[in-house]
């Protein structure tokens, strides 16, 4: 079988993870209007989320960010050039190392829950450090299972193989789901909803077990080589534990500054962020994920060409990104006010965050682009480049949030992060410029931008006319509560906004605009 991608084969993976990315997304979202209307917003929830948040911060800096960014690189190299003993060994003590490290970690958060709570959430009383810390028991274990499961994605993304990693998320939001409709029902405590977050995280290691043994992969036994091979990894792991986590960190920070605000603060944070994970994983995370293995081999033996390729995905990203942006700042108050916080949250709540959502919404451009550039930094081996820019970013969220909450509360550290945001892309490209010769074509951008904005200019106003017009009409009927402050609003706006997405998709040649992995058929 040959492992060796094209273009089509990239956008066509790339679908293929968006496509299982949004059906995970979309129960994403089914799971978080359960999640409220179990648990509201308060207390409980906001312990919950603390709770959920530690291992599913590690989760996402440790495992889907550190051990597979450092892994995966080395991991293609050794495959691309046939050594597929030596890539089994490396998967061996990869195993042996991380699992090891996070079974300590796993009985370290086990006897002392307590002081991993208030490091946390430094503001939380005593009521809700008391709901946390057995939630925390419960759950922190989750971590090994996806840790396991980041090693066993790596192997597979080196031979091309996205389609099992990318279902992962689906199977845990239905064993979540489930967990939550049974607590329902049956009135069951929280902690069983924690448990279910454990079933959840065994379920998607199954799966890439599975997958891991199709492929014909496997363990190898350790010798001298394969521990050269492990350092190579763990010099590139320290580094890549800060740089890839960039926005979890800053989510960390912007929990534990959020722990003073009022209860049931740090709860409207994060629902508010959940919403606009959904096209950061669908037009970004599912790229990216692509494109690192692909930048590693075009790194190998075509440097030169990673200019281009910087230049196309960026103009792919923005040109994906921008409508989602507006659409979610559009529909932010419908979002809680019908789905997220129906009938457990308060107007001002529900106003509150809205306003998180639309300003979160600023940044989307930023951060999806920030995952695509540091694809191309791990793929050039630098992990210490974008560690420094991570550690710049952090610092400038933490003084920002604690600025902010003295100003404008939930906003102020809302406005922080998004300006962290900012600043990490700024840094991406101009050090991968001047450290890697990345050109930038900043002629070319503009270009693009101004036929870019024009467009999405003219969709956004044929949107607003039909979305306006159609909410008139149906105000004239008996349902009108049902289709202007109930479920029925998404029946009317969804199938609005996806006609205009694939208008926009039909028409961007009358534009203009043509992103080379939408409109060629080969990688030169």
């Amino acid at each position: 079988m040959s492992h060796n991608l094209n273009k089509q084969s990239i956008i066509s993976k790339a679908m293929h993870v968006g496509g299982l990315t949004i059906v995970s997304r979309m129960l994403g979202i089914v799971r978080e209007i359960l999640q409220a209307n179990f648990l509201g917003v308060g207390i409980m929830s906001d312990a919950f989320i603390t709770a959920f948040r530690i291992p599913n911060f590690l989760r996402k800096v440790f495992a889907e960010g550190a051990v597979t960014s450092s892994f995966v690189p080395h991991i293609v190299g050794l495959t691309k050039f046939g050594k597929k003993k030596a890539a089994a060994t490396l998967m061996t003590l990869a195993f042996i190392v991380f699992e090891g490290t996070v079974l300590i970690l796993c009985v370290g958060v086990f006897l002392w829950p307590n002081a991993i709570i208030k490091f946390m959430a430094p503001g939380f009383g005593e009521q809700q450090v008391a709901h946390a810390i057995p939630m925390l028991r419960i759950m922190f274990p989750f971590i090994f299972f996806i840790s396991s499961c980041a090693l066993f994605s790596g192997a597979l993304q080196a031979v091309n193989h996205f389609l099992i990693p990318a279902l992962g998320p689906v199977l845990l939001n239905i064993v979540f789901i489930s967990t939550l409709l049974l607590c329902i029902k049956f009135k069951f405590s929280p902690l069983v909803l924690c448990a279910g977050v454990l079933v959840g995280g065994a379920t998607k290691l199954i799966a890439r077990i599975i997958a891991f043994w199709w492929e014909g992969l496997s363990f190898g036994p350790i010798n001298r080589e394969g521990f050269k091979d492990l350092a190579i990894v763990l010099k590139r792991f320290m580094p890549c534990l800060l740089s890839a986590g960039i926005v979890e960190i800053n989510l960390f920070i912007d929990s534990m500054i959020g722990s003073y605000l009022p209860r049931g603060g740090i709860t409207l944070l994060y629902y508010a962020y959940r919403f606009l994970l959904m096209p950061i994983s669908i037009f970004s995370l599912a790229l990216s994920t692509v494109l690192l293995p692909h930048y590693s081999r075009v790194a190998l033996y075509a440097k030169k060409r990673l200019s281009f390729y910087m230049l196309e995905t960026t103009k792919v990203v923005l040109w994906m990104t921008r409508p989602a942006a507006l659409y979610l700042a559009y529909s932010a108050e419908p979002i809680f006010s019908t789905l997220m916080l129906r009938g457990r949250g308060t107007p001002d709540q529900i106003s509150m965050a809205a306003m998180l959502l639309i300003i979160f919404t600023t940044s989307l451009p930023f951060l999806c682009v920030n995952r695509t550039l540091l694809s191309m930094y791990y793929a050039l081996h630098d992990t210490w480049t974008p560690t420094w820019v991570t550690i710049i970013a952090t610092v400038s969220n933490g003084i920002g949030n604690v600025i902010g909450i003295h100003l404008w509360g939930a906003q102020g550290i809302a406005i922080s992060t998004v300006v962290s945001g900012l600043i990490t892309t700024g840094l991406f490209v101009t050090l991968l410029h001047k450290k890697h010769k990345i050109i930038l074509y900043p002629g070319n951008v503009g270009k693009f931008l101004s036929k870019y904005l024009l467009q999405v200019a003219l969709g956004t106003a044929a949107f607003l006319v039909l979305h306006k017009s159609s909410l008139a009409l149906v105000a004239k009927t008996p349902l009108h509560n049902f289709f202007l402050h109930d479920l029925g609003y998404w029946i009317i706006s969804l199938p609005l906004f996806a006609g205009v997405m694939g208008i926009l998709l039909l028409t961007r040649k009358w534009f203009g605009i043509a992103p080379y992995f939408l409109d060629h058929s080969k990688v030169q």
